[in-house]
C-alpha cells in the first residue's frame, strides 16, 4: 500500500567507486584525487560523477535526489547529518567508497512511502 508519511528528506549526490573492481587502496587514492579536484575548482562534482562513478547515478550527474531518512546506510546518514550543505566527503561501505555531496539542507515533508502489511 502507498501512504503519505511525514519524514525528513536529504538531497544527496554520490560518486561510487566499487571495491570489487579496485582495491581499497586504489579506491581511496582515486577518491582523494576526485575530492581534491572538486575542492580546487578544477572539476565539478557532476563532471567527476559522469567520469568516475561506477553506479547508476553517473547518468544523473551524481544526483540521487531527495532521500527519506532511514533509507541511506547508517554511516552515510550520520555523515550527511554532520556535514554542511555543499560539502563533499567520503564514506566507506562493504561495497566500496561513496563520495557524497550534501546538495541541500534536510527538509521535513510528508512524502509517499510504500507500506507493507503482513496478514496472518
Amino acid at each position: 500500500m502507498l501512504t503519505k508519511a511525514p519524514n525528513q528528506f536529504f538531497h544527496v549526490g554520490q560518486i561510487f567507486i566499487d571495491t570489487s573492481v579496485f582495491s581499497r587502496r586504489v579506491a581511496d587514492s582515486l577518491g582523494n584525487m576526485i575530492i581534491a579536484k572538486i575542492k580546487s575548482g578544477s572539476a565539478t562534482f557532476e563532471q567527476m560523477a559522469i567520469t568516475y562513478s561506477m553506479g547508476g547515478e553517473a547518468k544523473t550527474q551524481g544526483d540521487l535526489g531527495w532521500i527519506a531518512r532511514g533509507v541511506l546506510l547508517p554511516q552515510m546518514e550520520h555523515e550527511v547529518l554532520t556535514h554542511k550543505k555543499g560539502e563533499v566527503f567520503k564514506v566507506w561501505s562493504a561495497n566500496g567508497l561513496h563520495i557524497l555531496r550534501k546538495t541541500d539542507d534536510p527538509k521535513n515533508d510528508t512524502g509517499f512511502a510504500l507500506m507493507m502489511q503482513v496478514f496472518l
